[in-house]
């Protein structure tokens, strides 16, 4: 392989990099930017602010469906690993099916005060992996399907070889 292909090869990675460094730079300023106050403080600020504190549920407790956990929040996201064969090649990958999240509404209380959070959507928070594995309840999906967004379809091509799912809990 000539220099000139390598030179291009490796410009184009280091575009790719450059790329994803800003998206995450992006991310990264936009929560850092959010000013952490007390929980007393949230309610007359606007826009995103931080908080900290003890978590306690508004509503009754979720249950996480794949370990039972009780969870103020929960993120199921369930994978296949699939086989498919073009040509003579045959390639095995992990693909997501779906990333559900459960919207959820929990109290923030450090002391000075609480505040009701509505988690929505992706949650940038820490939370904490209850269960990876097979998903419960039978064969394929079990009974993680009613969680399947309408509509999901499988690609022909592809052989299923297994399922996993992955739950993380906020308690």
């Amino acid at each position: 392989m000539s220099l000139l292909y390598v030179g291009i090869i490796l410009a184009g990675v280091g575009l790719l990099l450059a790329v994803i460094g800003i998206a995450f730079r992006a991310k990264a300023s936009s929560i850092a930017s959010a000013p952490l106050v007390k929980t007393g403080e949230a309610a007359r600020h606007t826009g995103a602010v931080g908080v900290e504190g003890t978590a306690r549920a508004v509503q009754q407790a979720l249950t996480a469906p794949c370990s039972g956990t009780p969870a103020l929040f929960y993120r199921l996201l369930v994978q296949k690993k699939v086989k498919v064969k073009q040509g003579n090649q045959t390639s095995t990958s992990w693909k997501k099916v779906f990333d559900h999240y459960h919207d959820a509404y929990f109290a923030r209380d450090d002391g000075a005060g609480v505040v009701q959070v509505h988690a929505e959507g992706e949650l940038d928070g820490q939370l904490e992996q209850t269960f990876q594995g097979a998903p419960p309840g039978g064969p394929g999906l079990g009974s993680l399907a009613s969680f399947a967004p309408p509509g999901l379809t499988s690609d022909p091509r592809e052989e299923i070889l297994e399922y996993k799912a992955t739950e993380s809990v906020i308690h």
